[in-house]
């Protein structure tokens, strides 16, 4: 997985947010067609990034999965919205709400973003499986 996440693109504090833009953008075209090439379609995903204590999403203590966007057949013209959507998601009044039950601040977790290929499937599942430390079984 190649990552579009404003964090990487070498923008350092005190630059110009139009400079960090075009930064941005080149950085998600590239990864794009190094991916999927200038035609071709890929996931837009977004998750908490776990803080230093491990909490964010599927941290230890605060499962945050499916709190933000991801977007699937993604074309190249669509990709900076997307990767924006993506990240403004992490902040939506769900995810939010969210961190506040959970005694969270709103503002501790970083999101980013990742660009993936997009693979044709006929299925998808999602599997539950034993947590490792107790062999207990865990839910969703």
């Amino acid at each position: 997985m190649r990552t579009c996440w404003p964090g990487r693109t070498g923008c350092a504090p005190g630059s110009s947010t139009a400079r960090c833009r075009r930064i941005s953008a080149r950085n998600c075209s590239s990864a794009s067609n190094r991916i999927a090439g200038t035609d071709g379609v890929v996931a837009v995903r977004a998750c908490a990034v776990a803080a230093a204590d491990g909490g964010g999403e599927d941290g230890g203590t605060d499962p945050f999965a499916g709190l933000s966007d991801s977007f699937l057949n993604v074309r190249r013209d669509e990709l900076l919205s997307r990767v924006a959507a993506c990240w403004a998601s992490g902040y939506s009044d769900r995810a939010v709400r969210y961190r506040m039950r959970r005694g969270v601040s709103p503002l501790s977790v970083s999101i980013a973003v990742g660009v993936q290929e997009m693979v044709p499937a006929e299925r998808s599942f999602v599997a539950f499986t034993p947590g490792p430390p107790s062999t207990a079984a865990t839910g969703a």
